[in-house]
């Protein structure tokens, strides 16, 4: 198992689970708001839209998807950079090819969950 954060390892559950609903996943730039009506949220987005939802960082309006990745939350980089690994690209680029579907963006989570996520120390109750 490869070694990430336990706050990671916990955004990866969260960004795996939320992304199971087709309803919840978005191709394109959603302007950095992944809080719109339509709670639609790239593969990028569900990491962030976690680490709100986790307690992990503050909601200040829109959730500037860029502000952590310079200098910001070590698990969020840390999580993101465990999805990186699985999709070989950068996540952006990644979600929002004509290629990739909502089938690859969740296999995608499984297996950094898989590959990352420590079952011994991260319970379903710490992912809610």
């Amino acid at each position: 198992m490869k070694k990430i954060s336990k706050n990671a390892q916990r955004l990866l559950l969260w960004a795996a689970e939320y992304l199971k609903d087709d309803n919840h996943w978005y191709r394109g730039w959603c302007d950095g708001d992944s809080y719109s009506t339509s709670h639609k949220v790239c593969a990028l987005g569900a990491i962030r839209k976690g680490a709100v939802e986790l307690g992990m960082e503050k909601r200040d309006g829109a959730v500037d998807y860029y502000r952590t990745s310079v200098g910001g939350n070590a698990d969020i980089i840390d999580a993101e950079a465990a999805l990186e690994s699985v999709v070989m690209s950068d996540i952006p680029s990644w979600n929002d090819r004509r290629s990739t579907t909502h089938q690859d963006v969740h296999a995608a989570y499984c297996l950094a969950v898989k590959q990352y996520v420590d079952p011994n120390i991260v319970t379903d109750e710490e992912v809610k």
